[in-house]
């Protein structure tokens, strides 16, 4: 399912009680989450537009280094506690690692 099918989900949750901030359980967020497709895109915002070649792949690289790190914890983190939750969080993780990995070796190749 898109982002239309997450678009809705969201909408019947926030009316579900008129007036009031609809609490979102935890299995709705991840019902919600798990429907939105991956882009695999990194969004860097509109000052990306102005930076050269070299400063896009500094930008780049500290995007990736800082998902590295995180992906770093989060393993630590899921040897430690284990569970299916630690897991989750290590591979998405991950899978940003891996985004940014193939993002900045694009702006290597294009060099």
């Amino acid at each position: 399912m898109g982002l239309q099918e997450a678009d809705k989900a969201a909408r019947r949750i926030q009316t579900a009680q008129p007036g009031r901030r609809a609490k979102m359980s935890r299995r709705d967020l991840e019902d919600l989450l798990e429907r939105i497709e991956d882009t695999r895109e990194i969004v860097l915002g509109r000052a990306a537009d102005r930076l050269g070649p070299e400063e896009l792949r500094d930008e780049l690289y500290a995007v990736w280094d800082g998902a590295r790190e995180d992906a770093n914890l989060a393993y630590d983190a899921w040897r430690a506690e284990g569970g299916l939750s630690a897991y989750a969080a290590y591979r998405a993780a991950a899978d940003r690692e891996d985004a940014a990995a193939e993002a900045l070796a694009q702006t290597r190749r294009a060099a």
